[in-house]
């Protein structure tokens, strides 16, 4: 009863990652990954002291996962900012702690299930799941619609597939309802992308039943299977017949994506072998983006493998691209000559995520199926390798410190939220003391760049309390200049110190600037401390038009009209469009 705990946890993960995207907490779903992994882990640790070794299914792709995060630690040790490397953005999936949490889903994937019936209850489950949260879509919208649409994507091509190999008509039912059910999911959200998935398993089918057939087209399942990859083709090339109910914007195109991550890669011989570090992207992206790119903060490519060539570096990047090569042509193999429901399921899900992380960014679902579905590959296969219990003690030992991390993160991330709210409730105070313990409890640079500005709008509100003629109006003066002051010079130590955990980011620098700009207006001049936080962002974000409206402003206090011109000039140059630019320009003489 015991040794089944792991399947039936496998089970319940499955189950539960789709609805981790309707619970209103950041870093649910992550979360909910690294609870299960420690969970096995520990399972593990218990049960192999009897035999003081561990027995683990795997051939070359398990060498080559274990090759590919070795490459992400090296890479690790010389990223921009470790502690973002190690832990990563909020809705990240690039840190190393999360790729090394999917090279442990892969192990246990390859070695829980014994049984091919077993991995198709899998299967079964993440339908099902699929499906209540496609139920769920139509009354709560999810966290993520794009992240809900590729994983009914992949739930339409499995349930295609089986729906076309299955001869009871009890089955033939069920995945009938389900392709239905996910037909109509996708028409709702209205996500071209996901159906491109749809589209690689429906000409897989109508292959593979063409084939059964000798391509004889008098055949019903051919007949039927070919129609049914005709509509799905149609309903990815076509306009949407449907209004659809979600719009979708991507921050970044993928040419955009593949020029920053040429020039990111060939920057030196560092970034060429190693990249800039895991979760990174966001630093490449204010370095290298055009002028015509978004001016906000974005943290990956429009490509999952581009994202991986610009943090990763080369050597990482053809390592992954050679599981998945090896992996599909072993597969491939199998499909063509083999008649095995689960296996074809398998090479056709792994081969319909490498091509969406082809032409779409990395996303929760998609990483941990892919993964799952690489070690269900492996757990196939007769090879089996031994390790010493003590390897076990070491990487579990290592992964609960870095899960330790990874949770203080997660309060610290949810405490910023709950700071955010309440500056929207216009509670600054309560704002400031949860974004503070946000800080505290993780040593990351976007908190103190919160708290900071947090401080210096409760300066503004003091500057701009009234008056009251109950009290001595000189005393009142006093209090209020010592008031101001002391806030301000938090907002000036907390902002400088934000720049000295991460001096590669130009936000910090940016906001360093912006501080030191608002506390000249408030108590003392600091503009030339200003002007240099501003240069320093410059350097890191050169095609940032903030950071020269930013010196042109303070050029045109300071009565520098010349230099003000420059700088409006060149924000011009860069965001034409902008409200008021031309006429500001136009009055000071350009």
């Amino acid at each position: 009863m015991v040794s089944q705990f792991p399947k039936y946890l496998f089970f319940l993960f499955v189950f539960l990652l789709a609805f981790s995207f309707f619970v209103p907490v950041s870093m649910a779903g992550k979360a909910l990954l690294i609870v299960f992994v420690l969970s096995l882990l520990l399972f593990q640790i218990k049960e192999s002291p009897k035999s003081r070794e561990v027995v683990l299914k795997g051939g070359l792709s398990g060498k080559l996962i274990v090759v590919f995060l070795l490459l992400s630690l090296f890479s690790l040790a010389f990223s921009k900012n470790v502690t973002q490397s190690f832990f990563g953005k909020t809705e990240g999936l690039d840190s190393f702690f999360f790729l090394s949490a999917l090279a442990l889903v892969f192990f246990f994937s390859a070695n829980v299930f014994k049984r091919k019936e077993d991995i198709k209850t899998a299967f079964f489950l993440f339908l099902s799941s699929s499906a209540l949260s496609s139920i769920l879509l139509f009354f709560r919208g999810p966290g993520s619609v794009e992240s809900l649409a590729l994983a009914a994507s992949l739930a339409l091509g499995i349930s295609l597939y089986s729906l076309f190999s299955r001869r009871k008509k009890s089955e033939m039912i069920v995945f009938g309802i389900f392709s239905l059910l996910f037909f109509g999911a996708l028409l709702f959200i209205g996500f071209k992308l996901a159906w491109l998935a749809v589209s690689l398993f429906a000409f897989f089918i109508f292959w593979k039943k063409a084939r059964e057939n000798d391509f004889h087209l008098n055949n019903r399942r051919v007949v039927l299977s070919f129609l049914c990859f005709a509509l799905v083709l149609s309903v990815f090339f076509l306009p949407s017949l449907v209004p659809p109910k979600f719009s979708f914007s991507s921050k970044i195109s993928l040419e955009s994506s593949r020029d920053i991550s040429l020039k990111s890669v060939s920057r030196d011989i560092k970034s060429f072998v190693l990249g800039s570090g895991p979760a990174t992207f966001n630093y490449q992206y204010a370095l290298y983006k055009d002028k015509v790119l978004s001016q906000v903060v974005v943290e990956q490519s429009a490509s999952g493998f581009l994202t991986i060539l610009t943090e990763l570096g080369l050597l990482a990047f053809f390592v992954l691209v050679f599981v998945f090569l090896s992996f599909l042509k072993k597969g491939l193999r199998t499909f063509l000559n083999d008649d095995s429901e689960i296996k074809d399921i398998v090479f056709l899900a792994v081969f319909s995520i490498f091509v969406l992380m082809i032409v779409h960014g990395l996303d929760l679902i998609l990483l941990v199926l892919l993964f799952a579905l690489l070690g269900f590959g492996e757990s196939f296969s007769e090879k089996e390798n031994r390790i010493s219990f003590k390897w076990l003690i070491v990487v579990a030992l290592v992964f609960i410190l870095m899960s330790i991390g990874f949770f203080k993160y997660f309060t610290a991330e949810n405490l910023a939220r709950k700071a955010i709210e309440d500056y929207n409730n216009q509670d600054i105070d309560a704002a400031i003391v949860k974004m503070d313990k946000a800080a505290r409890t993780f040593n990351y640079s976007d908190y103190y760049v919160g708290l900071s500005q947090l401080y210096l709008l409760k300066a503004s509100d003091i500057f701009n309390n009234n008056w009251t003629l109950d009290d001595d109006i000189e005393k009142q003066l006093q209090e209020k200049q010592s008031n101001l002051r002391d806030v301000a010079s938090q907002a000036e130590a907390i902002a400088q110190f934000a720049s000295r955990i991460d001096p590669g980011n130009f936000i910090v620098w940016q906001n360093l600037g912006l501080v030191y700009e608002n506390t000249s207006f408030l108590i003392e001049d600091k503009t030339d401390q200003a002007l240099e936080a501003y240069d320093k962002a410059e350097e890191l974000s050169p095609d940032n038009f903030l950071i020269y409206l930013a010196r042109a402003r303070i050029y045109e206090r300071k009565g520098d009209k010349e230099k003000a011109l420059k700088e409006y000039q060149s924000a011009f140059d860069i965001y034409p469009s902008y409200q008021g630019l031309p006429e500001k320009i136009e009055g000071l003489g350009g």
